[in-house]
């Protein structure tokens, strides 16, 4: 990301820490995983990317059934849950691009012991024109009882977009045994002084989200013809 967008999204985003109404109360954390356990058996806020899904029920919690993941019958399976960052969950652009917002990936893993069945999941970072920034997965495990996996980091400065990603891969049998559950993505911010210059890691002005939206494109489309005119 060139220079010029870089310093343009610290100045806009600047602009709406200092708009926002929410600064008296700061927001340090949030959570990004919409449905991280299938309650009730419901698919809502995740897709099929490649193969086939199942549920199965983990837990009953207050008298919701909470449910794990697995990859069907098919043999190769993917399944996300998606996020704009700053249009679906209204996150603070400029602590995204002073690179003051960390992330915390959790998740509990299994396959079955009667065949090699393995799975992974991953957490992948995406730029405004959808190009793949970074990606840190858990690596492929076969294992035979529940455990648990994280993956701490910093949220890349040129992030807009994240994608939790759930995989499973049969390697026999039937069903595809790559189990997961409670998949949890939590970004949170710890460098006061980082949010005492650009406000509330969540930011309740939709108005200034959308100029930020703008100006990048603005930006973007400079940054373009800067280039032109230095080939030319």
């Amino acid at each position: 990301m060139s220079n010029l967008i870089k310093k343009g999204i610290v100045a806009l985003a600047m602009l709406i820490g200092v708009s926002s109404p929410a600064m008296a109360e700061l927001i340090v954390s949030k959570e990004l995983v919409t449905n991280q356990y299938f309650e009730n058996g419901s698919y809502a806020g995740w897709s099929q990317v490649s193969g086939s899904s199942a549920l199965r029920r983990y837990t009953t919690v207050d008298g919701v059934n909470r449910y794990y993941w697995l990859g069907g019958k098919s043999g190769y399976s993917v399944i996300q849950s998606r996020k704009n960052m700053i249009y679906d969950e209204s996150i603070n652009a400029g602590l995204i691009g002073a690179g003051a917002v960390n992330f915390d990936f959790n998740v509990l893993l299994n396959s079955w012991s009667g065949d090699s069945d393995r799975v992974l999941a991953k957490v992948a970072f995406y730029d405004h024109s959808g190009a793949l920034t970074a990606q840190y997965n858990t690596g492929w495990t076969s294992r035979n009882s529940w455990g648990q996996y994280t993956i701490s980091g910093t949220v890349p400065m040129d992030a807009v977009s994240v994608s939790v990603l759930l995989y499973a891969d049969r390697k026999s049998g039937t069903n595809n045994d790559g189990y997961v559950y409670a998949p949890s993505l939590n970004l949170s911010v710890t460098d006061q002084v980082a949010l005492d210059t650009y406000g509330s890691l969540v930011v309740n002005a939709p108005a200034m989200l959308g100029a930020v939206s703008i100006g990048l494109m603005g930006l973007s489309g400079a940054a373009g013809r800067r280039k032109k005119l230095k080939k030319d």
